[in-house]
C-alpha cells in the first residue's frame, strides 16, 4: 500500500478523508485484526437449555454486557464455550438494568471462527440484548 499524496492531515493530526477511502479500498477483511468490536445478540426466547450463536470470525472474549428486557426475579445469562462457563451468572433480573460479567474465565475467552457461544439462561422468563465485546484477532 503506498500512502496517497497529502493523506495525513498533520494540522489536524489525523487522516482525512482521502485517506480513509484509500484504507477502505485497499484494507481486506483479514488484514483488520486486532480490532474490538461488539457482538450483539438477542435472547427473546426460552434459553434455559441454551442458545447456539455461531461465532464471525477468531476473536477473545474480554467483557460481555447485558441489558434486560423484562423482569425476573432470579433472572441471569452465562456464557460459555464449548460447555464451559467463560462467563459467571450475570444478573438479567430487573427491566432495562444493564450489567456487566463479574467474572471471565481467561481459559475459554478464545473462540474460532465457525465455533457458537453458547448463552444459557436461569429462567425461561429471562430475556434480553447482550454485547460480547471481543477482540479481533
Amino acid at each position: 500500500m503506498t500512502k496517497p499524496l497529502g493523506a495525513f492531515d498533520e494540522a489536524q493530526g489525523s487522516p482525512n478523508l482521502s485517506a480513509l477511502q484509500f484504507l477502505g479500498e485497499n484494507l481486506k477483511p483479514d488484514q483488520i485484526v486486532n480490532v474490538a468490536t461488539a457482538i450483539p445478540v438477542t435472547i427473546n426466547a426460552d434459553a434455559t437449555g441454551g442458545l447456539d450463536v455461531l461465532v464471525p470470525f477468531d476473536c477473545t472474549v474480554f467483557d460481555v454486557i447485558v441489558q434486560a428486557s423484562g423482569s425476573s426475579g432470579s433472572g441471569s445469562v452465562t456464557l460459555s464455550n464449548d460447555g464451559d462457563a467463560v462467563s459467571n451468572a450475570i444478573a438479567m433480573e430487573t427491566d432495562k438494568a444493564i450489567t456487566r460479567a463479574g467474572t471471565l474465565d481467561l481459559l475459554y475467552t478464545k473462540f474460532s471462527k465457525d465455533d457458537y457461544f453458547t448463552f444459557t439462561t436461569n429462567g425461561a422468563a429471562d430475556k434480553g440484548l447482550i454485547k460480547i465485546l471481543v477482540v479481533k484477532s
